[in-house]
């Protein structure tokens, strides 16, 4: 997920059902800003992550295993 604005971002993970899962706010530093989520406790699955600003949205998913 990339060419976001140096601004905050929400970043919502929710899984195969749309249970939400974490959401959290975070300030974009750079292009290349890296942020540690951790969902030790979430059950082995498929999850989709999304990063979102007022303007402009992205969505992955990933798969906990």
């Amino acid at each position: 997920m990339s060419n976001y604005a140096i601004d905050k971002a929400t970043i919502r993970i929710t899984d195969a059902r749309g249970k939400i899962i974490l959401v959290l706010e975070t300030d974009v530093l750079s292009d290349a800003h890296t942020v540690p989520i951790r969902i030790t406790n979430a059950a082995n699955g498929s999850y989709v992550v999304q990063a979102a600003q007022p303007d402009r949205s992205a969505s992955t998913i990933v798969v906990k295993q």
